[in-house]
């Protein structure tokens, strides 16, 4: 069950852990903004980690003929091309696709080949034009990233499907109410008062104590947001689909 908490709260909690203030005695107003600040980098700090990623999140965007170019690529985050609201640009894109036909009853969703920056600068040719993308190229760029295309679409019939993962967002402001997901109203609070010991001087065998318990609820929230995933094959592991040919043996299999 999802827990509604404010910033303010989870600071004052994280204090009463620390034994720096009572439950019930009043926060100085100090103190309370030094830990909020504390916890908005503790919250952007998490969102470098895959596993304290809530979900994927799967979003359709319209495409324009003849962009995605480098010269002239789609931007996404706050306000770009692809907007993504008060989100910030995704980390990385763990999957694509190409929607035809997105007004039909049942439009069709075509995987595209997400590239690595190797595989990108081997393509000889990066602003052909095509009706149908084949691969994408992804550059986090900050504060907006941007989305090559290859080929580069000559229309905008088709939609673009992007599948990014949702990032924690921050806290607004002391007050603003936060819908946690289980177990994070509990690793906010012990992961802030961990960060906030050696601010305060806090005695070492209760800094240590706090460490391990702020470690434990982080490994609990990493450990529910494992996901099944694919296995990886190595490609040269795999079978040819093609069939081999041994020139010793004049034999193919």
């Amino acid at each position: 069950m999802s827990l509604t908490t404010t910033a303010t709260a989870i600071c004052a909690k994280a204090f009463y852990t620390l034994g720096v203030y009572s439950p019930g005695e009043s926060i100085q107003a100090r103190d309370l903004n030094t830990a909020f600040g504390v916890l908005q980098e503790l919250v952007d700090a998490m969102n470098t980690q895959a596993l304290t990623v809530l979900v994927v999140e799967r979003t359709v965007y319209d495409l324009a003929a003849n962009q995605g170019t480098p010269a002239n690529p789609y931007t996404i985050g706050p306000g770009g091309d692809f907007d993504t609201g008060t989100a910030a640009r995704p980390m990385s894109i763990q999957g694509a696709s190409l929607l035809l036909n997105s007004t039909a009853p049942y439009p069709t969703e075509i995987p595209l080949a997400i590239l690595t920056d190797d595989m990108f600068q081997q393509i000889a040719q990066k602003g052909l034009l095509n009706t149908l993308p084949q691969t994408l190229y992804y550059n986090p760029t900050n504060p907006l990233g941007t989305i090559t295309l290859w080929n580069v679409p000559n229309t905008s019939e088709n939609d673009l499907v992007l599948y990014t993962d949702r990032l924690t967002p921050n806290f607004s402001a002391l007050s603003a109410a936060y819908v946690c997901p289980p177990g994070y109203a509990k690793m906010f609070r012990l992961c802030l008062a961990d960060a906030l010991t050696l601010l305060y001087a806090i005695e070492p065998s209760a800094a240590e104590k706090i460490r391990m318990d702020a470690s434990d609820a982080m490994k609990d929230i990493k450990l529910a947001n494992v996901k099944m995933t694919d296995l990886a094959v190595d490609p040269a592991f795999a079978p040819d689909p093609r069939g081999t040919y041994n020139i010793f043996t004049d034999q193919g299999g």
